[in-house]
């Protein structure tokens, strides 16, 4: 008999509190591909956040000070997340220039000019 394949979604009840789980190794290093548009798009909420927010050099430098153990807000939790996923895309990006990167022309808006 073939042994069900168990899926990180799936739980096994252990008592009236407790669950039994499969879930990702926090240190688990995994390597995935990422389209320049999903980059894009994370990269447009990200600024669209800070943009929003009443003092957007305050917001980052909360993100920037923010040392283990201090609370963040809910979007500046966000944007250090968004900010972390960027990075890791631009430096897979910087190991091969040709292949991952475009020369585009943009206007006084940081918006792409279709030529």
């Amino acid at each position: 008999m073939k042994k069900k394949k168990e899926n990180i979604s799936d739980a096994k009840i252990i008592s009236d509190e407790d669950y039994s789980v499969i879930a990702i190794k926090q240190s688990a290093i995994m390597s995935i591909e990422v389209s320049g548009a999903y980059y894009t798009r994370m990269y447009q909420v990200m600024t669209d956040i800070i943009e929003k927010d009443e003092d957007p050099a305050a917001f980052i430098s909360a993100i920037a000070d923010c040392k283990e153990g201090d609370l963040l807000t809910l979007n500046q939790a966000v944007v250090q997340l968004l900010m972390s996923f960027i990075k890791t895309v631009e430096e897979k990006a910087q190991t091969n220039l040709e292949e991952y990167t475009e020369k585009i022309t943009i206007d006084k808006d940081g918006k792409k000019i279709n030529s």
